[in-house]
C-alpha cells in the first residue's frame, strides 16, 4: 500500500514558519507540540494556497491575529493556507496599519 504523500512541500521545523512580527511569548506558541501537529493536517488538508491555489512555500495563516490567545491561536476555523507572497502581502498590509506604538489604528 502505498504511504500518503502531501502534494505540497513541507518547510522544515525551523523558524521560516513563525512571523518576523510577533513577540518572544507569541514565537513560543509556534514551538509548541500542538501547532506543528495542527499545522500538519491543516496542510495536509488544504495544501494550496487560499488566494491563488499555489502549492510553493505554503504558510498557515491566522485569519484573526491571535495575539497570544492559545485557543484563538489553535482553532481550525481561524487558519487559512498561503503562499509566501500572498501571506507576506497580508503581512505588509497589517504592518502599514499599525501606528508607531504597535497597536491598530
Amino acid at each position: 500500500m502505498k504511504n500518503h504523500r502531501p502534494l505540497h512541500k513541507r518547510v522544515n521545523n525551523n523558524k521560516k514558519h513563525i512571523p518576523k512580527t510577533a513577540s518572544l511569548e507569541h514565537k513560543k506558541l509556534y514551538f509548541s507540540k500542538e501547532w506543528k501537529d495542527l499545522r500538519r493536517i491543516h496542510l495536509d488538508k488544504f495544501p494550496f494556497c487560499f488566494e491563488c491555489g499555489s502549492t510553493e512555500k505554503l504558510h498557515v495563516d491566522h485569519v484573526v491575529a491571535h495575539k497570544g490567545d492559545y485557543r484563538l491561536f489553535l482553532d481550525q476555523s481561524n487558519l487559512r493556507t498561503l503562499c509566501l507572497r500572498h501571506h507576506s502581502s497580508k503581512t505588509a498590509t497589517i504592518d502599514q496599519i499599525r501606528d508607531e506604538s504597535g497597536r491598530f489604528m
